[in-house]
């Protein structure tokens, strides 16, 4: 998951620690969000995703029990995803940066078919976000 997680931080100019939380975050949304399919293609892009951690189960398991407990098995929705990230200590600004940065080096290597499914995703969180504060 290091790659990504450099990628990302080298694109948004955030802490690298910041990324890698925000990523896990993100990856549980999108694996309650899209399909199966679409969803392992975007796992094959971040090596570790869902290795074994020392509890047993992958990042993915985990991220996605967490996320139900804190949201009360709402964390579906892209309202959700920001609330999640709020509580993990990321800001509004960094929310920001991270959110498109993350999906698009997440999208990149999709099939077309996939590309598009996970495209119906961007203007439910985009449109959470407000106005961007980054000039006009």
């Amino acid at each position: 998951m290091d790659a990504i997680v450099n990628q990302i931080a080298k694109a948004t100019g955030l802490d690298p620690a910041i990324v890698s939380k925000g990523l896990e975050l993100l990856l549980g949304f999108l694996k309650t969000k899209l399909s199966p399919e679409v969803f392992a293609q975007i796992q094959s892009q971040v090596p570790g995703a869902g290795a074994p951690s020392s509890g047993g189960g992958g990042l993915m398991d985990i991220v996605s029990n967490i996320a139900g407990q804190v949201l009360g098995g709402q964390a579906g929705d892209a309202a959700g995803l920001l609330a999640q990230l709020g509580q993990a200590g990321v800001s509004g600004d960094q929310v920001a940066k991270f959110l498109p940065s993350a999906m698009d080096a997440l999208q990149g290597g999709l099939t077309p078919e996939a590309q598009q499914e996970f495209a119906g995703l961007i203007p439910d969180i985009g449109g959470l976000l407000g106005p961007s504060t980054s000039g006009p």
